[in-house]
């Protein structure tokens, strides 16, 4: 099927609880070569994150002061 592309999809959040954390990174990749397209935004969350999820993503509170928050 020509002219299909696929879509890779991956965020980064505050922890691992549904009702209560937040994505605070998303990225989009179109197609798997290391120059396919893609774009990342950074979300500023309204809770904190979990210890336990900044050592697996990096990502502090003071990477994300400057960010929009995730309804804008």
């Amino acid at each position: 099927m020509q002219g299909l592309s696929i879509l890779i999809f991956d965020t980064e959040t505050t922890g691992t609880g549904k009702d209560r954390d937040q994505i605070i990174e998303l990225s989009i990749q179109q197609g798997l070569t290391d120059d396919s397209p893609q774009k990342t935004w950074r979300i500023k969350p309204n809770v904190p994150i979990s210890p336990g999820a900044q050592r697996v993503h990096g990502i502090t509170m003071e990477d994300l002061v400057d960010c929009p928050p995730f309804r804008d």
